[in-house]
């Protein structure tokens, strides 16, 4: 058929079935048709015929808001304009298929950007479903990337409140793709986020706030929140990802492939903290065990705190002295713990990092310490053997109870000059004590103002915190001191603080004063 132009009835004329465009705007509609009511229609509408009864009817491809003018006219609501004038509206009619209906619909719209997210997703949708298309074709239709394509269909599985908001234009497409995150985390975690006590990682409050008219930021910072609060960044685990565990507590095998793991950006996150502590204390096992196979010592009892024990740390060259020589000697008392913030000169195995040495003695009563730190030589009385993998549980005692290499004589050897060693620094501590009294009592009596304002800042740093000009000055303010708040500047109730007075005199045992005349130091000293 040869494309025609007709006048057609406004009643037998439709809307294209695949007009994506839900709603007309009604001040764009009353301004064209009032230029169509002073200048004439200047581009009709096209279309194409569809069967009907009796009189044939139209459906338009392109021309929507125009037709829409046409009966806006006809309505009479234009002032000039004759009703009857505009009962009728010409047509372009064209032999249109379905998919080139679709296409010109859609064209019409993208060009004028006249479309929501909401009515794009559902035109993708339609394309894609109706007439077979991929992403890749429906990306050149509406000038776009197949990804986006892809993230604008994904709209539609937002809940419909959101989508909604989003054809309203309250909510933005960024913030609708951010909800989509959200909602996509795991069950167990949006219960828990939702009865949080804190409202930004509420995903009902997120999402309520996206839809009156929130940023996307808002809703990705949410986001980001609930993974914190009820995630562990698998950054942070010292095991392959890909590495199965089987044990009690474990979710999943391999976080790899694990359901709840949520990747966010270049992070990923374990969404079931006891999956995740449950791998870190199998994991903790099997390298301490391979440690222990590796140097024959055994790991700390279970139910012992490391920070109870008496560890190779924090004390300089000696102990580290002390380390080697109760290794060498094949000490029972040593073990292995694990210490994530252990620093690099503590770390007694490249191949486990954070696996220590310590020794499993409370804290403070490590022999070998002790010794290197009074300056005892504490050496193995015989070649020490090579140390051998230890079975667990298997003792490393020699006779007595003893380590391997050193004997009974030799440890009450050191004993003996650990507890001299302590009595004769004791003994020589109190002498020092004792002359240093003599000689500071010395300078007080003698009036040494240095020393008597030492004193002072030990009363107070209110007493001592300036020079003094004497030692009146000092007794002044020693006195200030005693007196405290009881009669400060603004004190307005006399009667109180002659009271309160009256009883500090009491308590240094002096008789109190005739309060409004000055006191001497003289009657002070009586």
């Amino acid at each position: 058929m040869k494309d025609m132009r007709e006048w057609i009835d406004l009643g037998l004329v439709d809307a294209n079935p695949y007009q994506p465009r839900m709603v007309e705007d009604a001040e764009r509609v009353a301004n064209i048709a009032r230029s169509i009511a002073a200048n004439t229609l200047l581009h009709p509408p096209v279309g194409r015929l569809t069967p009907g009864e009796g009189k044939r009817r139209v459906q338009l491809a392109v021309g929507h808001t125009r037709l829409a003018a046409f009966r806006y006219l006809a309505s009479g609501a234009v002032e000039g304009a004759e009703p009857e004038q505009y009962r009728q509206i010409p047509v372009d009619i064209r032999e249109l298929t379905d998919e080139q209906m679709f296409q010109l619909a859609i064209t019409e719209n993208v060009q004028r950007n006249d479309l929501t997210a909401i009515e794009v997703a559902r035109a993708m949708l339609r394309y894609r479903d109706d007439f077979g298309k991929t992403s890749v074709e429906i990306g050149e239709l509406f000038g776009l990337a197949d990804s986006a394509v892809r993230n604008k269909i994904r709209l539609l599985d937002l809940p419909a409140e959101d989508q909604a908001a989003l054809a309203l234009g309250k909510m933005s497409e960024g913030a609708g793709r951010n909800l989509l995150a959200l909602y996509a985390l795991p069950e167990h975690v949006l219960v828990k986020a939702e009865g949080y006590h804190n409202p930004d990682v509420k995903p009902s409050m997120i999402a309520r706030a996206a839809r009156e008219g929130g940023l996307a930021a808002a809703v990705d910072s949410g986001y980001a929140m609930i993974l914190r609060q009820f995630g562990k960044e698998l950054s942070s685990a010292r095991w392959k990802w890909e590495q199965p565990f089987e044990g009690e507590g474990v979710y999943h095998p391999d976080c790899k492939t694990c359901p709840a793991c949520v990747v966010q950006g270049n992070k990923s996150w374990c969404t079931v903290q006891a999956c995740f502590e449950a791998k870190e204390s199998l994991h903790l096992a099997v390298m301490l065990e391979a440690a222990t196979q590796q140097c024959g010592i055994q790991p700390l009892e279970e139910g012992t705190r490391y920070d109870e024990t008496s560890q190779f740390r924090n004390y300089g060259g000696t102990v580290e002295k002390a380390k080697k020589v109760a290794m060498k000697a094949g000490c029972p008392n040593l073990r292995l713990y694990y210490d994530q913030w252990a620093s690099t000169q503590v770390i007694d195995f490249e191949e486990f990092p954070g696996v220590v040495i310590t020794c499993g003695k409370r804290s403070g009563h490590c022999t070998c310490q002790k010794a290197a730190a009074a300056g005892i030589k504490l050496t193995p009385t015989s070649p020490p053997a090579p140390l051998r993998p230890a079975e667990r549980g298997e003792s490393r005692d020699g006779e007595g109870g003893q380590p391997a290499g050193i004997s009974e004589a030799d440890l009450k050897r050191v004993r003996a000059e650990m507890s001299a060693s302590v009595k004769a620094a004791r003994a020589q501590t109190k002498e020092l004590r004792a002359t240093a009294e003599e000689q500071l009592a010395a300078a007080l009596a003698a009036g040494n103002l240095g020393v008597w304002r030492e004193v002072a800042r030990s009363i107070h740093h209110s007493v001592g915190n300036r020079e003094l000009e004497s030692l009146y000055d000092f007794y002044s303010r020693v006195a200030g001191y005693l007196i405290g708040d009881i009669a400060n500047y603004n004190a307005d109730d006399v009667e109180k603080t002659v009271k309160n007075l009256d009883s500090q005199f009491k308590k240094c045992g002096l008789p109190a004063p005739a309060w409004g005349t000055s006191v001497s130091m003289e009657t002070v000293e009586e």
